[in-house]
């Protein structure tokens, strides 16, 4: 009897602990939503699935293990999207343009993104500022240089050989997966059973009580926003290699009327343009239905019809005119990824209708005499 009442009290002393437990609720959470899509899509309880989702959270996951000591630590840090993009983004230029080996950028990269975060931490270690306002202050300037960097283009022609970081696989696991696994092992090591994570938490806990004690706070408030930096480089390496596109020309997408039933009768204006078999001579030749010509058209937009010659582009390899036929059908069958649902470009025509509304339903087709057969 004695027995089985410690057997109970057990079962009931281990159930208060998982109750107790601080991410109990979030856990709980979790497995509700596992359930309820399990039961919703037949394909989500899947191994395959669930690698998919660790692969596709392992970028958020990754460079949230850097974030995570900032907070415990009592700060915040809004600046690591930024450090990611400036990173990725030399990164993907050294890879493709100066032919740096991988090994090489993913140093360059860490010591990059640790350095943006060593200056977040002295700025608020030394001049005593904010963590919002200065990594606010940080995002803001790193994204500034990155579009001074790429002049608002995109950088492609990473090399194959990089492309297994982002995109290879090691036995069943995709190699992001195993880096994420990597940096969380490495980083919950260093948080739980180290000295240095031990300080973390004490400062997160009372600054002024850990000061007191002996702790060089300024010292590991840096080194936590380096932390957070380093791992910033290390997912953008990552990221952009994994989706590291290389096409052989860059590519642009223009929108313009170029279909049938334009304006001015005839179609391929931005093709003939792009390709210098338009001339000045031939948009005033081209007239809509009120007797305007492309040209007058152009002066009333506020465009330079005589500069059409400047547009020329010699560095086109092709021209493609993407139709999406039968929209309706499309949206029907919930195939959604190119439903057509507005089109300009109409077409104003004057009909005059002769006929005459004389005939009962049962009046064959042939002898009808309606005002529009």
């Amino acid at each position: 009897m004695d027995k089985s009442l410690r057997e109970t009290n057990k079962q009931a002393s281990f159930a208060k602990k998982i109750v107790n437990f601080p991410q109990f609720s979030i856990l709980a959470a979790l497995i509700a939503l596992v359930i309820i899509w399990s039961l919703l899509a037949n394909n989500f309880f899947t191994a395959g699935n669930a690698i998919n989702i660790l692969r596709q959270a392992s970028t958020l996951i990754i460079v949230c293990t850097g974030t995570t000591f900032v907070l415990i630590l009592g700060g915040m840090d809004l600046s690591t999207g930024a450090i990611v993009g400036l990173t990725g983004m030399i990164s993907a230029s050294l890879l493709a343009n100066a032919g740096f080996s991988l090994g090489i950028v993913l140093i360059i990269s860490i010591l990059l993104s640790a350095g943006i975060g060593f200056i977040n931490g002295l700025i608020i270690t030394k001049a005593r500022l904010a963590p919002f306002i200065t990594t606010l202050a940080t995002m803001t300037t790193v994204e500034g240089i990155m579009l001074l960097y790429c002049n608002g283009r995109t950088i492609s022609g990473i090399p194959d050989d990089a492309l297994f970081l982002g995109r290879g696989y090691i036995g069943a696991l995709p190699v992001p997966t195993l880096i994420m696994i990597i940096v969380v092992a490495v980083m919950w090591i260093v948080l739980r059973k180290t000295k240095f994570g031990r300080y973390v938490y004490a400062i997160g806990g009372n600054e002024e009580c850990a000061k007191l004690s002996g702790i060089r706070v300024d010292l590991i408030k840096n080194s936590v926003y380096v932390i957070a930096g380093a791992v910033c480089g290390i997912e953008a390496v990552r990221a952009i290699v994994e989706t590291g596109i290389k096409p052989y020309y860059s590519i642009e997408v223009v929108a313009t009327n170029d279909e049938e039933g334009s304006r001015f009768k005839s179609g391929l204006f931005t093709g003939k343009v792009m390709d210098g078999q338009l001339s000045v001579d031939d948009i005033k030749r081209y007239r809509d239905e009120d007797g305007i010509s492309v040209y007058d058209a152009m002066l009333e937009y506020g465009l330079d019809p005589d500069a059409i010659a400047d547009n020329r582009r010699a560095d086109v390899k092709a021209f493609i005119e993407v139709h999406i036929e039968q929209g309706p059908i499309l949206e029907a069958a919930k195939k959604d990824i190119g439903v057509v649902d507005v089109i300009v470009g109409i077409r104003r025509a004057l009909v005059t209708v002769n006929g005459r509304a004389d005939h009962i339903g049962t009046m064959p087709m042939n002898m009808r005499m309606d005002a529009v057969e």
